[in-house]
């Protein structure tokens, strides 16, 4: 993070939840309110961490947040595999 710019990293504790349903469709149409995330998590960390020979996590990770923010600002996640899509007061912003 360089300049002269206010940076709000938003690392710590998130929300999260895991939709297992091989039919949900992470790139089509998704009303945030429906998205379950009864559980906490650290952010930075993986979903599908797991031990040698066992498979980890399968399905669509959700995580949710909260902040305020003043004015203009940037997003910018460090990491995120296969594919993101990020919503902002429910609206999708972004994708990868």
């Amino acid at each position: 993070f360089q300049g002269d710019r206010e940076v709000t990293v938003l690392d710590g504790t998130w929300q999260y939840g895991l939709n297992e349903d091989p039919h949900f469709d992470s790139m089509g149409s998704i009303r945030t309110s429906d998205l379950r995330t009864p559980n906490t998590t650290a952010v930075p960390s993986t979903m599908d961490a797991a031990l040698p020979g066992y498979p980890g996590a399968r399905g669509v990770g959700i995580y949710r947040t909260q902040f305020k923010q003043a004015g203009a600002a940037r997003l910018q996640f460090m990491s995120c595999s296969f594919y993101c899509r990020v919503f902002l007061d429910g609206e999708a912003i972004a994708d990868s």
